[in-house]
């Protein structure tokens, strides 16, 4: 099977702002999430993702995050804009049930593999501007056990890297982790 991303855009440029990759409409607005920078990662200040606007302080994320914390493709989150008219993250309304996941490969070659292999198991993808990352939608009716158990068994080999960015409590519970990211 043929991995295939969550939409057809092409791979971001680096920019001071993370920009992920939704194909943006009328109603499309990024929700800015600071970050927090350690020791040059991740290599911005501020991810930029995209959102469906529902006009009262609310926005659906219609994208996987690359950087963001606690938060999963199609999570209300409630924005606030700023003076210079961008919209800030302000705290999460209402989980998806979906979870992030973030890959990256220790040899950027290796990934489509990796990619591959998580679609397989369920999962959409993008891809970033950074050549071996790569960062995955776990949708709510996925075994996420069977996806951690994979990711775990590369990690041990050395060739990959995983980040639970978000994960949600039916994803936590099936792979025994103590606590949801959400």
């Amino acid at each position: 099977m043929a991995a295939t991303p969550v939409d057809d855009a092409p791979m971001n440029e680096p920019e001071d702002v993370m920009q992920a990759g939704a194909k943006p409409t009328d109603d499309h607005i990024h929700v800015h999430f600071p970050l927090d920078v350690d020791e040059g990662w991740p290599p911005v200040a501020v991810e930029a993702v995209w959102a469906i606007d529902n006009g009262d302080g609310t926005a659906r994320l219609d994208n996987v995050p690359f950087f963001a914390i606690g938060v999963a493709y199609q999570d209300l989150v409630a924005v606030a804009e700023d003076d210079a008219g961008c919209h800030q993250f302000a705290g999460v309304q209402a989980g998806s049930g979906h979870s992030t996941v973030r890959v990256i490969a220790a040899e950027a070659a290796a990934l489509p593999g990796f990619i591959e292999k998580l679609v397989t198991l369920g999962c959409a993808f993008e891809r970033s501007y950074i050549a071996a990352l790569a960062a995955f939608d776990v949708p709510p009716h996925v075994d996420y056990a069977a996806i951690r158990a994979w990711l775990d068994e590369q990690e041990a080999a050395g060739v990959l890297d995983y980040e639970e960015g978000s994960l949600a409590s039916q994803h936590a519970e099936a792979a025994n982790v103590a606590d949801a990211i959400h």
